[in-house]
């Protein structure tokens, strides 16, 4: 791939097509189709932007003779794919643009974490925020609070960005995390605010939230960590000693040294085989339950698939990963028994896959051709 170097654009890579070649009818002719690639772009500039064509180099096959929808290696050709190009217009932000504004565009999901309600004066308050939503997050710089003499504020330290959820957009998330240090006692109201400019909306939205904390001075600390000591010496001694300084007199201790021999007692009464007898019975029942509900709960070509793959390899004694590996090992089977009934069930399948039919009906009444074929109880 080569062509536009996104200068003007921050760009993210999305994953791989995970549907790889569809068969598709475009204007009543039937075409074989593949995205080569997938990106997200974020300008980093307002006015005329223009994403220049990429050029792709791909490699085109005719179809396997054999039925395998494998290209044949011996007749392959290399062609030149060139996308259009884009023209963009980015608009500059609205103004008046508000003081606290934290260069974030797009919709998001905003959460504080809560903070204990009393601090101690050398005590650092941690305040975190989790910040979700289809933006640009390497931009962002939040400024959530307002400058206040009463502490000093410590710059944001932020996680990693996290793909939040397997979506058609682009979902990211990450955590920033505050230190506030309190520089005198008394009691404060903290109110952080994130402001982020809505495109869909076309307006500047703000979510805030308030927390109540009091500040102690260190001399109060002192004293109440020398009260908290205290008690917890006294609760100490008081639950290890009894009134003759020895824990011989508690049932507790002789129920626990007598264990051993009470275990020995039970297991020496008990039938072990009959026991084994009834465990093999269960694991036997477990084991045909599973057998005849594995092939069952079929939603989707995906689950289908599975299943597929699952049960030709339990028929071949192999370990493939998917289909496309169980083709390449039966074009060299020599058993025309075995492989002919497994070679028409996958041709089935990929009509079932690449040309969209997945109604519910059409997956059950494959399962059921492959329970028969295969030979499934």
């Amino acid at each position: 791939m080569t062509g536009s170097s996104f200068d003007d654009f921050y760009k993210v890579e999305a994953e791989n097509d995970k549907n790889g070649v569809l068969r598709e009818i475009i204007n009543g002719q039937q075409y074989t189709t593949k995205v080569l690639g997938k990106i997200f772009l974020f300008p980093l500039k307002a006015g005329h932007l223009t994403i220049s064509p990429i050029v792709y180099r791909v490699s085109i096959g005719e179809d396997d003779p054999w039925g395998f929808n494998m290209s044949s290696i011996f007749r392959q050709q290399m062609e030149t794919v060139l996308s259009n190009e884009l023209s963009l217009k980015v608009l500059p932000l609205p103004k008046p643009i508000p003081q606290q504004f934290s260069g974030a565009v797009g919709q998001y999901k905003i959460d504080f974490k809560g903070i204990n309600q009393q601090y101690n004066l050398s005590d650092a308050i941690n305040i975190s925020m989790y910040l979700e939503g289809d933006g640009n997050l390497n931009q962002i710089k939040p400024n959530i609070f307002n400058q206040d003499t009463s502490f000093e504020f410590t710059e944001s330290r932020v996680s990693d960005i996290q793909k939040a959820a397997p979506t058609q957009k682009l979902i990211q998330s990450r955590y920033y995390d505050y230190l506030l240090t309190p520089k005198k006692p008394g009691a404060y109201t903290l109110k952080p605010e994130f402001i982020f400019f809505n495109p869909y909306t076309g307006i500047y939205e703000s979510v805030r939230d308030s927390f109540n904390v009091q500040i102690n001075s260190q001399i109060v600390k002192n004293e109440q960590a020398r009260n908290i000591n205290e008690i917890r010496d006294i609760y100490i001694k008081e639950s290890m000693i009894t009134s003759d300084g020895l824990l011989w007199n508690k049932w507790f201790i002789w129920v626990f040294l007598s264990l051993p021999v009470l275990l020995g007692l039970i297991f020496k009464t008990l039938d072990i085989d009959s026991i084994k007898k009834i465990w093999n019975q269960n694991k036997s029942t477990h084991n045909n339950l599973s057998h005849k509900t594995d092939s069952q709960g079929i939603s989707n070509i995906y689950d289908l698939e599975l299943l597929f793959i699952r049960i030709i390899n339990t028929k071949l004694n192999t370990h493939h990963q998917n289909l496309q590996e169980i083709k390449q090992y039966l074009a060299l089977e020599s058993d025309i028994n075995l492989k002919l009934p497994i070679t028409n069930l996958m041709q089935e399948f990929d009509f079932l896959k690449y040309t969209g039919t997945h109604n519910l009906h059409a997956l059950q009444e494959f399962k059921q051709k492959l329970d028969l074929i295969i030979g499934r109880d």
